[in-house]
């Protein structure tokens, strides 16, 4: 007779090993589960096999007769028995890794280190880790490193250019390194093969030959990152549809929450929340599928990519005209504006759902400082509102003083070329400002269509400035040039 796995288990531990099992079981609470391991660990000191004594070890740990219809429960202990010994072992294996393989260790590390945000000494344990990896020719490692520095480039701060430049560079470098990988480890394979094969021509034996590296073939998931590659595009008709086509396909094959598959999952459906809302302008559909990423991202636990998530979800809410709930959804996490990489942009946010309400005061209590240390958008972005605050609360002169200095510091800095958008709409602005003050009904309306036309010249030339809040808050004030 076959011996049941949990024996087979428990016949393998060591004393301390066994130590560590029953601490773990009383951590537990469990008094069937407790009985079950003594009665399992006695009876095998005894050299009595488990598996044809199922019906006394029932009765001995629910304390009632043994019977078909309730097997189930003790199948369900020996299962939950199994894997506490099998958590113990791989918990004790992984401490001796941790001793043995420094390169292991490392890697442990810079999760950790990750998680607390502790980047100065996350850049120096990457930099020793992977040149301990190059030295020993692990190029295994040095990818799993690499795509931990791709990762952190994207959490260790607000988003900008030079961050973005930075990613390319980490990104270009595992490709590098992919190409190591693959070559040398076929001719790792090829090398064990032979060796396997010299046996089988000793015997005259025929086997197939070794088949080539095909960097062609198809997968499910090399076809969703395709489809991914098509999505993320920032031109291109088939976005939308890409996005669709993507997110409908790792669902079906993502299905375990705290895996990297159910990440792409989440990042697969953030992605389509985000297209319908910059290409489709469907913004009520793009607020609807932001939610739904972000309780994916509940459900997957991961908690560094809720503000990223958020962030899309508020965005969707301010262009579908939801101002106070993005107000609401803020007051209700208020830890969103305290997130290092998008906070400042929920501040943004928050102060202008509070301009669109009408509100001056709560505007410009919830506006953050503008700072030339955020990245060059974030900082105009919320130049732009003390501008438009100074509209709401009334204050035409101030108003016009502030963005005829956004237009000054575009000239100053030299970046009119660079920023022709941002200092068109300026332009715009200003003019806007000026005009409500006019008192003739037809130079009013002659300035109106001006605006209206720049407006439509600007989405055109800059699609995604369709959705820039400036923009959206000018339309809805051009009544008042009527």
């Amino acid at each position: 007779m076959s011996k049941l796995r949990l024996e087979r288990y428990i016949e393998s531990l060591d004393d301390s090993e066994k130590a560590a099992v029953a601490q773990a079981v009383e951590a537990q609470h469990r008094p069937t589960l407790s009985a079950l391991w003594r009665l399992c660990t006695e009876l095998l000191a005894s050299r009595t096999s488990i598996k044809p004594n199922k019906e006394a070890i029932f009765e001995r740990i629910f304390g009632e007769p043994y019977s078909k219809e309730n097997d189930y429960r003790l199948r369900h202990e020996y299962r939950l028995l199994v894997s506490t010994i099998e958590h113990v072992l791989a918990e004790r294996h992984a401490r001796e890794k941790l001793v043995s393989d420094r390169l292991f260790a490392d890697e442990l590390l810079l999760e950790a280190l990750a998680q607390r945000n502790l980047w100065a000494e996350f850049d120096d344990t990457l930099a020793d880790a992977l040149d301990r990896a190059a030295r020993q020719h692990d190029y295994h490692r040095t990818l799993r490193l690499q795509l931990q520095a791709i990762a952190a480039t994207l959490r260790k701060g607000m988003w900008s250019h030079e961050r973005m430049l930075d990613t390319i560079a980490w990104i270009d470098r595992a490709v590098e390194t992919l190409n190591r990988l693959g070559v040398t480890e076929y001719e790792h394979l090829a090398a064990l093969r032979t060796a396997t094969e010299h046996m089988l021509d000793a015997e005259d034996i025929a086997y197939q030959p070794m088949p080539p590296l095909d960097l062609e073939q198809t997968t499910e998931l090399q076809q969703y990152y395709r489809l991914k590659r098509l999505a993320v595009r920032y031109t291109g008709s088939q976005r939308l549809e890409a996005a669709q086509a993507c997110a409908e396909l790792i669902e079906r094959i993502a299905t375990e929450p705290g895996t990297p598959l159910f990440a792409e999952r989440i990042s697969a459906v953030g992605t389509l929340g985000v297209l319908l809302m910059i290409a489709a302008g469907d913004y009520a559909g793009s607020a609807a599928v932001s939610r739904r990423a972000l309780e994916l991202a509940e459900q997957h636990g991961d908690r560094t990519i809720v503000p990223l998530l958020a962030y899309n979800y508020c965005s969707a809410l301010m262009k579908a005209g939801c101002w106070q709930q993005v107000l609401d959804f803020l007051g209700s996490n208020p830890t969103l504006l305290d997130d290092r990489r998008v906070g400042f942009r929920f501040a943004l946010l928050r102060s202008y759902a509070f301009v669109f309400l009408g509100d001056a005061v709560g505007a410009l209590r919830s506006l953050p400082k503008a700072s030339r240390r955020y990245p060059t958008g974030e900082y105009h972005y919320a130049w732009y509102l003390y501008a438009i605050i100074a509209f709401v609360r009334g204050d035409l002169d101030d108003a016009l003083r502030e963005i005829k200095n956004l237009r000054k510091h575009f000239v100053r800095q030299k970046l009119r070329s660079s920023l022709a958008t941002d200092y068109a709409l300026v332009g715009v602005l200003g003019k806007f400002f000026a005009a409500t003050m006019y008192s003739s009904p037809h130079r009013r309306a002659r300035v109106r269509r001006w605006i209206e036309e720049s407006l439509d010249r600007i989405a055109a030339t800059t699609p995604h400035y369709r959705d820039y809040l400036p923009v959206i808050w000018l339309r809805r004030q051009l009544d008042q040039l009527n």
